[in-house]
């Protein structure tokens, strides 16, 4: 049997990289080292930026969240439609559940709060605990809750990727700073997802920002989310432009913090058409603060109700 060395102290290896199943390691603390060089050896597989770019570019991601203030990605890997269904039906299995026995069966504190209030949410919101990003140590599957299985850990590591490599491109442009003595370039990634269960339909809900990362969203579950153009002030449903393949990323405040205004935080707003909307959405947040959950208040010259109600959803052809 052959007998590898590990990569940072030359010792016996014991394991290998968890992502590339290459690297081998002694211990996790010599992979810990050793993530920030090897990270980006890790590529995430066939994520095209909407249209159909070949390659990502600090440039074009920052254009676009400029110009749009979104992004859609086009999932082509076949492997990564098929997780989005089964992440789709677990979203709805989950909601099976009160949320109490939700945070119960996952072990999760006691942070079950409005998500945003400003935005009709009800308490139906789960926070999932912040996990090492460089070990992938998740929840054993056992406890979760029944039907669920470990498709919705499957979700945030994907998701968590994407948003970790946009994250990463968009620091190729701007330093970094930190923010609660944690720097994103220095291994402070902690991940939250949240589900939320819009109970109301056909009210106004002001439009807000999150104060998270990046926030990801699928077609199935961003219906009604209307985001704001940054360079002429309307609302505009980036849904009408996705495939069931696609993502829409929006960016939060504290991304607007670190790129010191470079890329400004998405104000978005709902509106729910048909109860419930039961939504999915998924935000990495810094220093495992979950400070701004709850949204922002709207400006007060926001004339957003002219808007809503004038709003007739209608299918875009391409």
């Amino acid at each position: 049997m052959t007998q590898y060395s590990c990569a940072v102290c030359g010792g016996p290896a014991s394991s290998v990289c968890s992502q590339c199943k290459k690297m081998p390691y002694c211990s996790v603390i010599c992979q810990k080292k050793d993530w920030l060089s090897h990270k980006n050896s890790h590529k995430i597989p066939n994520l095209l930026i909407y249209p159909d770019h070949a390659k990502w570019t600090p440039d074009e991601i920052i254009k676009s969240f400029k110009e749009h203030g979104y992004i859609i990605i086009k999932l082509l890997n076949k492997e990564n439609q098929h997780l989005l269904r089964e992440i789709d039906k677990a979203r709805a299995k989950l909601f099976e559940y009160p949320v109490e026995t939700v945070r119960k069966e996952l072990h999760l504190p006691d942070t079950t709060k409005d998500a945003c209030y400003i935005a009709g949410s009800n308490l139906q919101m789960v926070d999932i605990r912040p996990y090492d990003k460089m070990t992938k140590i998740l929840p054993d599957p056992s406890v979760l809750v029944p039907g669920f299985k470990d498709i919705f850990f499957q979700c945030l590591n994907f998701f968590s990727e994407i948003c970790i490599k946009l994250t990463e491109l968009v620091f190729e442009k701007v330093p970094t700073v930190k923010i609660f003595g944690c720097s994103i370039a220095n291994g402070g990634d902690l991940s939250f997802c949240r589900m939320l269960n819009y109970v109301k339909a056909g009210e106004l809900f002001p439009p807000h920002v999150d104060n998270g990362f990046f926030t990801v969203s699928t077609k199935s579950t961003s219906t009604g989310l209307a985001v704001k153009n940054p360079l002429t002030g309307e609302y505009v449903y980036p849904e009408m432009l996705m495939t069931e393949n696609d993502l829409v990323v929006i960016a939060g405040q504290i991304m607007e913090g670190y790129t010191k205004g470079i890329i400004k935080a998405t104000r978005h707003a709902v509106f729910v058409q048909t109860p419930p909307r039961q939504t999915t959405l998924f935000s990495i947040h810094v220093g495992g603060s979950v400070f701004g959950m709850m949204g922002t208040e709207p400006d007060e010259d926001e004339k957003f109700e002219m808007f809503m109600r004038k709003y007739e959803p209608k299918q875009v052809d391409f």
